[in-house]
């Protein structure tokens, strides 16, 4: 049925690019709808049958090993995915940023093992759960051999999706069958870890039966280049995610993990909000790949889209305002009443933080603008992070959340400071 879809709206476009975009959204949304829904089954589950309080230290470390992936990742998410976009057609080329920058990150998979296990030694809090972490490593690995960049270079989104719901599929199944009272919650991560294991290996598997992409020598020079290539976006993503991350780490430090896990669970839910855009933003980010440019300038389209996906984000955000609470009671439970407000005010990371994306990283980044955007995000992470250390001491998981929704303007402020004189001059 969503074949026969796609194939009547390609014959009504004319315009071969956006009927990529187009056929690219509706792929993701068809499939990533059904991969949201998975999260927001897990956080009342788990809360219920784990408790509060062991959800909160699963979270956190969770947290800590989203901190190892973004040097896994390497920001080769976006300069590799930019690489492949300008190159699909070179199979040589493909196969050569492939095989590469898979290298690189098995290197830091395995750097970021290594700095885990060491950290059991100087830091109590880990080593008293070791099973909880040692089930995780599986993660990082299955991170390290998953090429979903090349999927979003070619513009293959629906094969990025299929693998996302297989793992999330994996994972949530054998959670509900095997987490059955809190002590079990120590498993969480070994059942993550089988389905990042799963989702490396069946992209793998894509890569080379259906894309007919293929490994070759790995170069250090090679690699060398890729590495600088990614140097600036990797600092960027470090820094934005860093700030997005740490508030559980914070909350984690200097209060209790049935903070974490009431926390969490808000973010959690504000998060699955925002995947909803996820799909648009995703089919976007190739397409502008090619055809933003700092000599050119802005394609005027750029502009055009900024307005609708502006106004949906912003749409969706004064809905859940009015109608979020109701739905949180009825699906986490009265326990978390207190939480409503939590959630209140981490709903304007949803409208600001897609923007920022969409402005950020398609916008300054294929602009060629990285080093002004790893200066707008160290500025508001630094605004961010200091202002949950400090606040949330007074405010608690409010003064967490507060901080959130803080950085998040901030960044965006500095980001139209840069990219709105552009988008002005083009569409104007």
């Amino acid at each position: 049925m969503i074949s026969k879809y796609l194939s009547v709206v390609s014959k009504k476009l004319k315009n071969e690019e956006i009927k990529t975009v187009i056929i690219n959204f509706i792929s993701l949304s068809s499939l990533n709808l059904l991969s949201f829904i998975f999260p927001l089954l897990l956080i009342p589950y788990l809360t219920r049958t784990i408790g509060v309080e062991y959800y909160g230290e699963y979270i956190f470390s969770f947290s800590i090993f989203q901190y190892c992936l973004l040097l896994i990742n390497f920001g080769f998410d976006y300069s590799a995915t930019k690489l492949i976009s300008v190159n699909r057609d070179d199979k040589d080329m493909v196969s050569d940023v492939l095989t590469n920058v898979t290298v690189i990150r098995l290197i830091f998979a395995l750097l970021a093992s290594i700095l885990l296990w060491l950290s059991f030694i100087f830091f109590p809090n880990l080593s008293s759960n070791k099973l909880l972490y040692l089930f995780g490593f599986g993660i990082l690995w299955g991170q390290a051999i998953t090429p979903f960049w090349l999927f979003q270079g070619v513009e293959k989104m629906g094969y990025i999706t299929i693998i996302n719901l297989l793992t999330r599929i994996v994972s949530t199944v054998l959670i509900f069958v095997f987490i059955r009272r809190p002590l079990d919650y120590y498993l969480i991560n070994l059942f993550q870890s089988i389905g990042f294991l799963i989702s490396g290996f069946a992209s793998l598997f894509l890569i080379n039966y259906y894309l007919k992409v293929q490994f070759s020598k790995p170069s250090f020079s090679r690699m060398k280049f890729y590495l600088l290539d990614s140097w600036h976006i990797f600092l960027s993503t470090v820094s934005m995610s860093f700030y997005r991350e740490a508030n559980i780490i914070i909350l984690g430090l200097t209060t209790n993990y049935a903070m974490v896990g009431q926390y969490a669970a808000m973010e959690k839910v504000i998060k699955a909000m925002q995947s909803l855009m996820e799909p648009l933003s995703k089919a976007l980010f190739p397409f502008f790949g090619r055809k933003l440019n700092s000599t050119a300038g802005i394609d005027p389209s750029f502009g055009r889209f900024a307005k609708i996906y502006g106004s949906l984000l912003l749409v969706l955000t004064i809905t859940l305002y009015f109608i979020g609470p109701y739905l949180l009671i009825w699906y986490l439970g009265k326990s978390f009443q207190t939480a409503i407000i939590i959630f209140q005010v981490l709903l304007p990371v949803i409208f600001l933080g897609g923007l920022n994306y969409y402005l950020g990283i398609i916008g300054l980044i294929n602009l060629g603008f990285n080093r002004y955007f790893l200066k707008a995000v160290f500025i508001s992470g630094v605004t961010s992070v200091s202002l949950c250390y400090f606040v949330s001491r007074f405010f608690g998981v409010i003064g967490a959340a507060i901080a959130m929704s803080t950085g998040e303007f901030v960044l965006l402020f500095l980001i139209l400071f840069k990219i709105y004189p552009w988008i002005k001059k083009q569409t104007s």
